[in-house]
């Protein structure tokens, strides 16, 4: 038994991009910051981005808070993505503070345009996490991604 609500407003004003968004779960639920275990709860997350377009480079910052009543983390993104013609590679660095210990990530990608309505990507990302988190089961890992996405 879930109670949840979200809002969210966007707001953009030629290259500039901005938005905040907000939700909030009470009740059973599971999967709470990666565990299983079903917890009677509050579950909060606050998050706010923006990105600017500097002709076909564009630069993007986000954060996040999540706060499940037991636990508290902040995320911290930077991305860069560079429109070529119908080619898109981009970088992408976030990095997670788990009330102590942190967790670092780091992709690197290109989507190419097919199109209007298809696309098709590739993409590298690496997750290092702290001897903390590892101590807890979190596994750093490297994981590659190769993606074809249709629009309707």
């Amino acid at each position: 038994d879930v109670d949840g609500y979200t809002l969210g407003a966007n707001y953009m004003a030629g290259p500039l991009n901005l938005s905040v968004g907000y939700w909030n779960l009470e009740g059973s639920y599971s999967a709470a910051l990666g565990t299983t275990t079903s917890t009677n709860n509050e579950l909060e997350n606050i998050l706010v981005g923006g990105s600017y377009a500097f002709g076909p480079l564009t630069v993007g910052l986000g954060y996040e808070n999540l706060d499940n009543g037991n636990a508290d983390s902040d995320l911290y993104g930077i991305s860069a993505v560079y429109e070529a013609g119908a080619a898109a590679p981009y970088i992408m660095y976030n990095q997670r503070d788990f009330d102590g210990p942190d967790a670092d990530e780091w992709a690197i990608g290109m989507n190419y345009s097919l199109g209007k309505k298809a696309s098709v990507g590739v993409e590298y990302s690496s997750v290092d996490y702290d001897n903390e988190l590892q101590d807890a089961g979190y596994n750093s890992a490297d994981q590659f991604n190769v993606s074809y996405t249709v629009k309707f």
